[in-house]
């Protein structure tokens, strides 16, 4: 409840109700002879009307509200104010919005919000809210660093390193085939794949061969053959099958030579095993990227490139081969000739005759028409004469 007595207005209006109050019990107060039954005449009247007196008294404080009546209304909204106040309760209890956040111990603040700092979907260090970053594997926290929790299907961490996650496909790397080291080997040029997880059987690398024919290579045994053969001597024919099938299945590929034939350059075994290549004339057979060719022997050439044959052009002295395959000694009227691997102007043709000694334009003088080279070189007609069949005319 408002209290109002300690207002200036009401104060002054209760002195002035005092005041006239007090008059009131003067004037009303009976003389000793009143009460003795007097009648004094310079007594006022009992009917003497009071009512005025209180009258003017009365007016005197209702101008006093008037002037003070401001002051009122102020003091009105004051109090209202401090109601107001008192029953809202206190304004600075209300979080400011941008508050920092009272996060637990084991929390972080990340994107507004607490979370653990353990989590790996916001990386595992105090003071970071990136995700750890593990590939083919799910991570998880340890010590406040990302490690790896489980791998992908099929995935293997193999060096231990939660940077790269699970780095190793089990199901196709030779070296981590199925589980962590797991190598799928192989003798000498010898290859073995990993397949879903399990290596498969060795075989020949390109240009190598197993030509020797023997599973294990050189001695014709490998792991698998000796374990089998020992198992044969103890238990006898009764575990023939099971210790030798067993010995081969667990030890799997053969070792020794493997295959130790290299089929590009080996001329007994040209490209396949047991292809030969034949020896053939002025040459030797060599094996050359898995095919025969023949190496000529000096002077010699395979110029018609029919290794049946061998290298039949002998470039030092074959005309149609004078030096090299194709170089050809030939002269217009006159038979070329190879000697020493150079070409040189043979006989002339019948009738014909180098008469200028030059080699290129061959035998160039037709004996039978020309007047002067008739019959023969130099072998002039007098003035008037034609050579006719080589006869001056």
């Amino acid at each position: 409840m408002r209290n109002t007595f300690h207002k200036p207005g009401l104060v002054a209006l209760g002195v002035l109700l005092l005041g006239s109050m007090t008059a009131a019990c003067t004037l009303m107060k009976p003389s000793y002879d009143d009460l003795a039954g007097g009648d004094d005449p310079a007594l006022p009247d009992a009917s003497y009307d009071v009512s005025e007196p209180e009258t003017s008294v009365d007016a005197q404080p209702d101008a006093a509200p008037d002037d003070s009546a401001p002051d009122s209304a102020q003091d009105d909204a004051a109090d209202d104010a401090i109601d107001e106040d008192v029953a809202d309760g206190p304004s600075d209890v209300v979080n400011e919005p941008d508050a920092p956040l009272t996060c637990e111990s084991d929390e972080k603040v990340c994107s507004n919000a607490c979370v653990k700092t353990d989590d790996p979907g916001y990386g595992c260090a105090p003071v970071s809210c990136s995700p750890c970053a593990v590939p083919a594997a799910s991570a998880a926290c340890s010590l406040g660093v990302c490690v790896i929790e489980t791998c992908n299907a099929n995935r293997l961490d193999c060096n231990e390193s939660p940077q790269d996650g699970c780095e190793i496909d089990a199901l196709n790397d030779p070296d981590h085939c199925g589980v962590c080291g797991n190598a799928c080997t192989a003798p000498p040029n010898m290859v073995s794949d990993c397949t879903a997880g399990l290596c498969e059987a060795p075989v020949c690398v390109t240009g190598f061969g197993d030509c020797d024919s023997l599973p294990g290579g050189d001695a014709g045994t490998d792991a698998g053959y000796d374990a089998g053969d020992a198992a044969d001597s103890e238990a006898g024919d009764a575990a023939d099958s099971e210790a030798g099938d067993a010995a081969d299945s667990e030890v799997g590929s053969p070792v020794g030579n493997g295959c130790e034939t290299p089929l590009l350059q080996d001329p007994n075994n040209c490209g396949a095993c047991g292809k030969v290549c034949p020896p053939a004339a002025n040459a030797t057979p060599e094996c050359s990227a898995g095919t025969c060719v023949l190496q000529c022997a000096f002077g010699f050439d395979d110029c018609d490139g029919d290794p049946a044959n061998g290298c039949e052009a002998e470039l030092s002295s074959d005309p149609s081969n004078c030096g090299l395959c194709g170089k050809t000694c030939s002269y217009p009227h006159a038979a070329g000739v190879c000697a020493s691997s150079m070409c040189h102007i043979g006989d002339c043709s019948p009738m014909w005759g180098n008469c200028n000694m030059m080699t290129l334009d061959g035998c160039e003088a037709d004996l039978s028409t020309d007047k002067t080279n008739c019959g023969a070189c130099y072998n002039m007609c007098s003035p008037g004469q034609k050579c006719v069949s080589a006869v001056c005319k």
